[in-house]
């Protein structure tokens, strides 16, 4: 059975994650080289190093890798953008400091778990087994005897638990005090020391060089008890100006010696940042207000002297005022919004269609052809029985045959055979009867509606507007005026979704027999909801062509024509469609799904509520093809 440590998922408990984080801050609490003077493989190394003591510091009870997906998982939780990975060697230097996620009570528990491990660092380094040779061999050491005695006296002169400051004091320059360093320096011969000069005094620093290493805790706490429950005295405890004189230093002889580190841009805290960007767009916004308060307020001091210039402080006479000058204010403002608005489609002077709305009418034809693909993936649709057919039926189902298969079909059918190949399979066919009914009952059709309704006073407007201005203005206002009414709310929410069930009602009742009886409750509001989206989307791509300057044909491919690369595409992936047939023969269409989209430049002088050619026009303009049909070859 595989060990916890060879596991891919661990669950850590709680403990070992506040052991986890504060091991961590214990090791990048000291000094450290800066990251900015390292390279980026010195930077990795240092971060493997980290992980590699981190596992052992947990007893070993999670490998490397374990401990690494386990931090940058709790600094992924903080860290909410695309490049967390990047940024989480920042953990390696910062600490847990940088785990955004953690509550406060997390982090309650681990500072005081690091001042546990911040408390029990040892002084000195532990005494071997093999002590090198002094560096004055000539003077003998001092006995143990004496040494325990003057380090007894030393350390009853200051209270146990007194904090002394960081702040080095030059040591006094009496004999009795060189002596006291000289044999200071005897009784640890593995640490030199040099004397530093000051004026007025001289004291002793140990060197950097010769700074004993760190040890485990637990080996050095439990020499030191051994040595105090046999009444030996501690193992080489070096006492200098520098070294605290109570159980836990809160300062070290490195954090002396060493120089403060820089204040790097990677040290700043990013959520501080982000909270005073904050307050600065706050305070801008207000001051932005302020400025427009003044400016309001000096206005209205204006309009008060001159009002009361004019009106000699009349009260009723002052409001009165007051509501004209506001009526006139608002009055002006509608008709710069205005002005704004119609400023476009005044400076329309080529029939071409922009670029916006091109991609606009693209963008709606794309979505039209998804939702009628959709219709395949219909479930409970069946070719009826030869004794559903009745005449009222087979008579509605006549009109969409006929344009959809090129068919020249009069009057009622009573062999649906006689329509439509059996080997065809009916959701094809549903998706063929209703692309050509968008293509006949929408796009070839006039608009009507009442909001577009063309009356009397209508037209004696646009005749006085193209007497007193130019056509292209009148032509202009006009296309102006009608997307004005499209894109009116209630024009979108309520008259073109009325408009689209009525379709969708009458469609279902033609679709009615190709529904089986086992899910024709289901199946019939599935039907029903995707063609009212069907027909909102087509009667948006009509209304949106129709108010253009060009003309608009609809490209449907008759079955059994040759596939055109230029104006169709398959409905499935065109490899799998070709594959069936043989390379040394052309595909052919077997049946058209949805309609594609021809534009001709052209120049319409107003809007005639189709947009589309018409069978036998003739137009002269540019074409290009905006949407291509989707057919099954």
């Amino acid at each position: 059975m595989p060990s916890r440590c060879n596991r891919r998922d661990v669950n850590w408990p709680e403990d070992d994650v506040i052991e986890l984080l504060a091991q961590l801050d214990f090791l990048v609490a000291w000094p450290q080289e800066s990251s900015c003077l390292l390279t980026e493989d010195q930077r990795k190394e240092a971060d493997k190093k980290i992980i590699l003591q981190l596992s052992e510091k947990i007893d070993g009870k999670y490998t490397p890798r374990q401990v690494r997906n386990k931090l940058l998982s709790l600094y992924a939780k903080g860290d909410t953008t695309e490049y967390y990975k990047t940024n989480f060697s920042i953990v390696f230097r910062l600490g847990s400091s940088e785990m955004r996620a953690l509550d406060d009570s997390t982090r309650e528990r681990v500072k005081d778990r690091f001042e546990q491990l911040h408390a029990w660092i040892p002084r000195t380094k532990r005494s071997s087994s093999k002590r090198p040779t002094p560096s004055k061999p000539t003077v003998s050491p001092t006995p143990p005897a004496q040494r325990v005695h003057k380090r007894r006296r030393k350390l009853s002169r200051t209270p146990r638990y007194q904090t002394q400051s960081r702040t080095v004091t030059p040591c006094n320059t009496s004999p009795k005090r060189k002596n006291n360093s000289k044999q200071i320096s005897r009784t640890s011969p593995s640490v030199v020391i040099t004397p530093i000069k000051q004026e007025g005094s001289t004291f002793t620093r140990p060197h950097v060089d010769s700074l004993p290493e760190w040890t485990e805790v637990g080996d050095s706490m439990e020499e030191d008890s051994h040595r105090s429950s046999s009444g030996e005295p501690p193992a080489n405890t070096l006492l200098t100006p520098d070294t605290s004189r109570f159980d836990y230093p809160h300062t070290t002889v490195r954090e002396v010696l060493k120089p403060p580190q820089p204040i790097t841009r990677i040290m700043l805290d990013i959520q501080e940042h982000e909270d005073l960007m904050h307050e600065l767009s706050y305070f801008r916004q207000k001051w932005e207000q302020a400025e427009v308060d003044i400016e309001q307020l000096k206005r209205e001091s204006r309009e008060k002297e001159a009002l009361t210039a004019k009106t000699h402080s009349a009260s009723f006479s002052f409001e009165a005022e007051i509501k004209r000058k506001n009526a006139r204010i608002a009055d002006l403002e509608s008709q710069v919004s205005r002005q704004a608005f119609l400023q476009p489609y005044l400076d329309l002077e080529s029939g071409e269609l922009n670029a916006e709305t091109l991609e606009e009418i693209r963008s709606k034809a794309s979505v039209l052809a998804k939702r009628i693909a959709a219709i395949d993936l219909t479930s409970g649709l069946e070719y009826p029985n030869e004794e559903e057919i009745t005449i009222e039926w087979s008579s509605g189902l006549v009109e969409l045959v006929n344009p959809a298969l090129s068919h020249n079909v009069h009057g009622p059918v009573h062999r649906i055979n006689d329509l439509i190949d059996p080997n065809i399979p009916p959701q094809r066919f549903i998706q063929a009867l209703i692309g050509a009914a968008v293509c006949e009952k929408v796009f070839r059709q006039k608009f009507k509606c009442i909001e577009m309704m063309s009356t009397s006073l209508l037209d004696e407007y646009r005749n006085h507007v193209a007497a007193a201005c130019d056509k292209n203005v009148l032509r202009s206002l006009d296309f102006a005026s009608h997307r004005s009414v499209i894109r009116n709310d209630q024009f979108q929410n309520i008259v073109l979704p009325r408009k689209a069930k009525g379709l969708a009602e009458r469609h279902l009742e033609i679709l009615a027999p190709f529904i089986a009886e086992k899910e024709k409750a289901e199946c019939t509001e599935k039907l029903r909801w995707r063609l009212e989206g069907i027909f909102t989307i087509a009667l948006n791509l009509k209304v949106l062509l129709m108010t253009t300057k060009d003309m608009f044909e609809c490209i449907w491919p008759a079955p059994g024509s040759d596939f055109d690369v230029d104006t169709m595409e398959t409905a499935r992936p065109r490899r799998q469609e070709i594959d069936q047939y043989d390379q040394t023969e052309s595909p052919r269409v077997v049946l058209p799904v949805t309609p594609g989209l021809r534009v001709y430049s052209h120049d319409r002088q107003m809007v005639d509520y189709n947009g589309f050619r018409k069978v036998g026009d003739h137009v002269d303009g540019q074409q290009s093809v905006v949407a291509k049909s989707m057919v099954y070859i």
